[in-house]
């Protein structure tokens, strides 16, 4: 682009008429002062966009799922909900665990005892930080709950059922006690008979034996431990017998909330950025060299498997897994901070600069020398001497100014900020090291509440959407 502003430079030519004839010198054109262009004002390309959460893909669903033929759930069927022993203990031992946390241990040493003793029993640890399948579960179970009623269910309260079977165990163990009692006491009995031992002595040793088989209904089954879970022979013998019968169980056979791999979103291949892209190409390029061309999102993913048990006939008339991860439950909002600005700026004002110095350095000689050749005090030799050096910097003068120098196009350059991302979650991993500094000050330790509270209610989001995705599938009459 050529950028140019005429400006008339007078020449002063000085006659001098006292000894020598004053020389005709030729009188220098305008010369030309070159202007730089305005430089343009930086432009603003933030933008925002949105990654929407994907669908599951009911095909995919549809082809995990298989129905007894002809089966359809009859309005108010009764269903009670199975939960697998693993689960069962991973939920015990997190409340017992809860429980030692608030309790006040000298208060209640004996129980605590008691407590410390089973959770140690169960075998579990539960100190991952991220998440806890037993916790997430009870957000699946609800929303299992929930969609058995939409299929016009009447769901069964499971604790009627464990109340039930823990009432039948204390019966059987009270049976049991009683039987080996009354062997103990007739063993002592005939020892004192046949005077292996005395009056005195066989009356401690039944009171022994009472104490020893007497049964604490509060404190055998919390021993017992293992003995407290349910398994599913169990609850379909109370399905069929108990004082709460049911037509169906719905045996959960998994539930798994986990971490994936990090998933990588190119920026670029989003829809809504693509004509920014195309019109400013360099963007991309600044993105790759500030390595923010990519979005990392850390993801977990929940996987349900159960089946639907006739409790009469003990047919399995349902059967069905699901997997539901990250992306399918939440939408990832995006905000680029990114900016256009000149980069060629400081050369063209070089390019300028060096132009205007140079005519106005060419002016200055050019008056200097036009004085020279009036010199009154020099001979004629002198004079044609400084007449033609005159000539040849006018010469020199004309081909500089009609040179003007053609100034480039404005070139530019792009700034990107690191992408701003809502919400943006925590690995697992991230999330541990963070709980590492939690103690460090109160600063640190309200972040990782906070980091740990936003991954649980994206998780909490993953169990219900497997649940309620999966249990819709079991054919219903409407």
């Amino acid at each position: 682009m050529k950028k140019s502003l005429l400006v008339l430079l007078p020449l002063s030519l000085i006659a001098v008429s006292c000894g020598l004839t004053a020389p005709t010198l030729e009188q220098a054109p305008a010369a030309i002062a070159v202007n730089a262009p305005a430089k343009p004002q930086n432009e603003d390309l933030s933008t925002n966009f949105t990654i929407v959460k994907t669908d599951t893909s009911q095909e995919e669903l549809n082809d995990n799922v298989i129905s007894k033929k002809d089966f359809v759930v009859q309005e108010n069927a009764r269903v009670v909900i199975s939960v697998p022993i693993e689960l069962q203990r991973k939920e015990k031992n997190r409340e017992l665990k809860n429980k030692l946390r608030n309790s006040n241990w000298r208060s209640n040493q004996v129980q605590n005892n008691r407590d410390l003793a089973e959770s140690e029993s169960l075998k579990l640890n539960q100190a991952d930080v991220a998440f806890s399948t037993a916790e997430y579960f009870n957000k699946a179970e609800q929303e299992i709950e929930k969609s058995l009623l939409r299929k016009s269910f009447t769901v069964m309260d499971r604790s009627k059922f464990e109340a039930e079977l823990r009432d039948r165990r204390e019966k059987k163990s009270d049976k049991n006690n009683s039987k080996a009692l009354d062997a103990e006491v007739s063993r002592l009995r005939k020892q004192n008979k046949n005077g292996l031992i005395s009056d005195q002595d066989l009356i401690g040793e039944m009171e022994a034996a009472e104490n020893r088989y007497a049964i604490d209904s509060s404190g055998s089954t919390r021993e017992a431990g293992d003995n407290e879970l349910v398994d599913i022979s169990e609850l379909i013998r109370a399905a069929q017998e108990g004082k709460n019968q049911a037509d169906y169980i719905l045996q959960v056979n998994s539930f798994d909330i986990n971490p994936i791999s990090d998933r990588q979103l190119y920026i670029a291949e989003q829809d809504e950025v693509q004509t920014l892209f195309t019109e400013h190409p360099g963007l991309i390029d600044a993105m790759y060299e500030k390595q923010v061309a990519t979005i990392t999102q850390p993801g977990f993913f929940g996987y349900l498997n159960a089946k639907l048990i006739d409790v009469k006939t003990g047919a399995i008339v349902w059967v069905g897994e699901h997997r539901v991860e990250s992306q399918n439950v939440t939408d990832i909002r995006v905000k680029m901070t990114m900016s256009r600005q000149v980069s060629n700026d400081t050369n063209i004002q070089r390019l300028v600069s060096r132009f205007n110095t140079n005519v106005k350095k060419k002016h200055s000689e050019l008056n200097y020398l036009s004085t020279s050749a009036h010199d009154k005090n020099i001979d004629k030799n002198e004079q044609a001497r400084r007449v033609s050096t005159y000539n040849s910097s006018l010469a020199q003068y004309k081909q500089l100014i009609s040179n003007v120098p053609e100034l480039p196009e404005w070139q530019y350059s792009y700034s990107v900020a690191e992408p701003n991302i809502t919400p943006n979650f925590p690995s697992e991993f991230e999330l541990k090291q963070i709980q590492k500094t939690s103690n460090d000050s109160q600063k640190n330790h309200n972040a990782f509440l906070r980091l740990k509270d936003r991954l649980g209610r994206h998780q909490s989001k993953i169990a219900k959407m497997v649940s309620k995705e999966l249990i819709a599938t079991i054919p219903s009459a409407e």
